[in-house]
């Protein structure tokens, strides 16, 4: 591989595991890289640092192991080739949204969208709806003037 070739491959590995981390969003909001690397950690077994996943992510470092790879990629959802293959769309194709698979990592959504697959149209658009309602209820996601009604 030429010096070249590295430098591209070290960038696009960097932009697309930066682009993950910041599709990870929690209910506090995003986790720090620290936090994220103990997630990961708990997840898969595989240890990363905070400092090393922050490092990776800014292209700082360019050499994850295989096994670092696979962590990384189950945790956020995707192939591990997604970070080295160059003609992987930015946007990860046809897998997983990161802020989808950050959210299908919990049990109650997961179950939540398993359970509404194969239902009609309408009954979706009516959980939604519900949904929707819950998250006004818990005053999430709703805009200043839905929070003065």
């Amino acid at each position: 591989m030429t010096p070249a070739e590295s430098t591209r491959l070290t960038r696009g590995l960097a932009a697309k595991l930066d682009k993950l981390i910041k599709g990870v969003q929690g209910p506090g909001g995003r986790p720090g890289v620290h936090v994220l690397a103990q997630q990961i950690r708990d997840a898969t077994g595989i240890s990363i640092s905070g400092t090393y996943l922050n490092q990776l992510a800014s292209g700082r470092r360019d050499n994850p192991t295989v096994r670092q790879l696979e962590a990384l990629a189950t945790f956020f959802g995707v192939e591990p080739s997604y970070f080295l293959d160059e003609a992987t769309p930015e946007n990860g194709g046809d897998r997983l949204r990161p802020d989808l698979a950050a959210a299908l990592r919990d049990r109650g959504v997961e179950m939540i969208a398993l359970r509404a697959d194969g239902l009609s149209a309408d009954s979706q658009r009516a959980i939604l709806s519900m949904i929707d309602q819950a998250r006004r209820i818990e005053q999430i996601d709703v805009s200043d003037d839905d929070k003065k009604n």
